[in-house]
């Protein structure tokens, strides 16, 4: 693995939103039908046509904020964040691209915005530990 994409996770109030606000505009893209009007030809491709993305894929990706969500063993894939786990089948947008409709892509992908935002919502206000799945054990009084 190329040493450009192992990064520490950040769980500093900062780095945690920065995470929710790069997932909020993503959110905000897909809810307001940003994938729909298609390019050309094809469809608007997961996160790479919208506006989270620092085009172009490569060198770019090695900065993107999402890369944390990509599994370590994936992130020298040429487009990483095609292969974010999105459901508990380990569902990814690379996997879906190949099984299922634009529909059943943006249903799967606003599931997995919900369920990260909340996720890093509640780690926000939890001071940065949840977010490592780290409980806050309270001092003795």
């Amino acid at each position: 693995m190329s040493p450009k994409c192992i990064q520490v996770a950040d769980t500093s109030k900062s780095s945690i939103q920065q995470k929710l606000d790069v997932l909020l505009k993503e959110l905000k893209f897909l809810e307001s039908g940003g994938y729909h009007p298609a390019i050309g030809w094809r469809l608007r491709l997961v996160f790479e046509d919208s506006p989270v993305c620092s085009k172009p894929p490569v060198p770019g990706c090695h900065h993107c904020l999402l890369l944390e969500f990509v599994p370590v063993e994936s992130r020298d894939e040429a487009i990483p964040c095609r292969h974010i786990p999105l459901n508990q089948a380990g569902e990814t947008i690379q996997s879906l691209y190949n099984t299922a409709s634009a529909e059943e892509i943006e249903k799967t992908l606003w599931e997995w915005l919900k369920t990260k935002i909340a996720e890093l919502q509640q780690s926000a206000s939890d001071g940065g530990d949840a977010y490592l799945g780290i409980s806050r054990i309270p001092s003795p009084a």
